[in-house]
């Protein structure tokens, strides 16, 4: 019985012996540039029972697959190879209970990271926001990977504003009435997005309140006056409505940035399509104030 025990022990250290052997070269295909044979060996070498619970072998195969993305998937947003280095590192992340390679593990995740941010902000300037959400989404995935306790609010702010703008210009480009008012929407949630975050925050403030003032002053300028009177009168006292949507937002903007005129002449223009001309007219003497 002992003999046979032993031979067991025997087979399954030579088992593991190659398989070590595997990610040894690995690394020697890496260190000679060639990560295509470095990918095989190291996807072997995970295969096998007696390794995959290794955190230096799924660090390698992160590194590894971190080298490929950049070689031959570094243009593409949705690059497979940058998803499984990334699956890779927080699996040996999980692993290394020792702490044995936090720092490289966290230095390859941090290039991965900023590769996701780039890609966020491009898909942003190609107009494409499904795949700059995405990209953010994975983004913040991977810094808290990096740091469980990072605050992502700023950068998520900075993201959403930026999104938010673009989708504006889709929106006021957009001719067709159906799609033109699901984009309007789309804009609304985002900085409604924002303001989650942080209530206090000028832009999104002031850009929800000329959000919904520009919809009512462009409703107003497409009136067909010959329309019957009482659909008139219908579309007025929605376009009331918008400008009362408005109104809040534009206030607030204005309490937390009082000098400026922007914001200064979409109150004066809320409040005179509201009739309330004793606050427009001091309005209008801050603009005059200021030699506006």
């Amino acid at each position: 019985m002992k003999k046979w025990l032993t031979y067991i022990l025997l087979l399954l250290a030579a088992a593991s012996f190659a398989q070590q052997q595997r990610v040894a070269k690995a690394l020697e295909y890496v260190e000679a540039g060639d990560f295509f044979n470095a990918k095989t060996e190291i996807d072997a070498a995970l295969q096998n029972e007696t390794t995959h619970n290794d955190s230096y072998a799924w660090y390698v195969k992160g590194f590894i697959y971190k080298e490929l993305y950049k070689k031959n998937e570094k243009n593409n947003p949705l690059s497979p190879l940058r998803i499984e280095a990334i699956a890779a590192l927080k699996k040996s992340m999980e692993l290394d209970i020792k702490g044995e390679n936090i720092n490289e593990n966290k230095q390859t995740l941090k290039f991965l990271a900023t590769t996701l941010n780039n890609d966020a902000a491009n898909s942003i300037n190609a107009n494409n926001p499904e795949a700059a959400q995405k990209a953010f989404e994975k983004y913040k995935e991977v810094m808290l990977l990096i740091d469980p306790q990072a605050d992502l609010k700023p950068k998520t702010i900075e993201f959403l504003l930026a999104l938010a703008s673009m989708l504006n210009n889709q929106y006021q480009a957009e001719q067709d009435s159906a799609k033109k008012e699901f984009k309007f929407l789309g804009v609304k949630n985002m900085y409604q997005e924002v303001l989650k975050l942080d209530p206090n925050n000028i832009s999104a403030n002031y850009n929800l309140g000329i959000l919904f003032y520009n919809k009512a002053v462009n409703i107003i300028n497409n009136l067909d006056y010959d329309m019957d009177m009482f659909a008139l009168m219908e579309i007025q006292d929605n376009c009331v409505e918008i400008f009362k949507q408005s109104l809040p937002y534009m206030e607030k903007a204005l309490a937390l940035d009082p000098d400026r005129i922007e914001t200064l002449r979409g109150l004066e223009g809320i409040y005179i399509s509201l009739n309330e001309f004793e606050k427009s007219n001091a309005i209008r003497a801050r603009l005059d104030a200021l030699g506006k």
